[in-house]
């Protein structure tokens, strides 16, 4: 039974509320930093602990840590020509 399930690819996370998303995507850039700092770290549910410390989104380790890069905000998104769509043709990037 065992050899059968080790030629098998799986892989098993956790699924957090999409709130619980967002608050730990804000701590990742600060775990993978404390990391390379040689810290302790650990991501757990929605807090991070440095050190034994525990570290919320909406209160951070303090120091220089960079932030992820975010997606662009929708101002910053290339908008395809609406006459494309009026004439029914299938809108390309290139024009």
């Amino acid at each position: 039974m065992h050899e059968h399930l080790s030629a098998i690819y799986y892989r098993l996370s956790d699924q957090y509320s999409k709130a619980v998303q967002v608050r730990r995507r804000k701590l990742v850039s600060y775990f993978i930093q404390a990391r390379k700092d040689g810290k302790q770290a650990s991501l757990c549910n929605d807090a991070l602990y440095v050190d034994r410390v525990k570290y919320t989104h909406d209160h951070p380790p303090p120091g220089l840590y960079r932030r992820r890069q975010t997606e662009k905000p929708m101002s910053q998104h290339r908008k395809l020509p609406s006459t494309a769509y009026k004439l029914g043709k299938r809108p390309t990037r290139g024009n």
